[in-house]
C-alpha cells in the first residue's frame, strides 16, 4: 500500500482495513467494487475517483484548485491543510 497511488478492493466498506489505511496514508481508495473487478483492471492504467467512488479506465485529467472557488471551500481547504501539516 505504501507504493500505491490509489487503492481498489473488491470487498469492504468505509471502515474496512484498506479504507482506513488509505485515509491514513493520504491515498485515494474505492472499496467494495464487487467480484472480478481486480482481475479486470490488472495491468491497466486507471483513474481512481474516491469522491465519486468510481474506477475509470485510462488516466483522466485532474481538476486543480482554483482561487475562484467559493470562500467556504477555500476555508475547508485551509483547515485540511492545517490538519495534515
Amino acid at each position: 500500500m505504501l507504493a500505491a497511488q490509489g487503492i481498489v478492493t473488491e470487498v469492504g466498506g468505509a471502515a474496512s482495513h484498506a479504507a482506513v489505511v488509505s485515509r491514513e496514508l493520504g491515498r485515494v481508495a474505492v472499496v467494495g467494487c464487487g467480484p472480478g473487478v481486480a482481475a479486470a483492471l490488472a495491468g491497466k492504467e486507471i483513474t481512481v475517483d474516491g469522491y465519486e467512488g468510481e474506477v475509470r479506465q485510462g488516466v483522466l485529467a485532474l481538476s486543480a484548485w482554483s482561487e475562484s472557488d467559493t470562500p467556504e471551500l477555500r476555508e475547508l481547504a485551509d483547515i485540511a491543510q492545517r490538519i495534515s501539516s
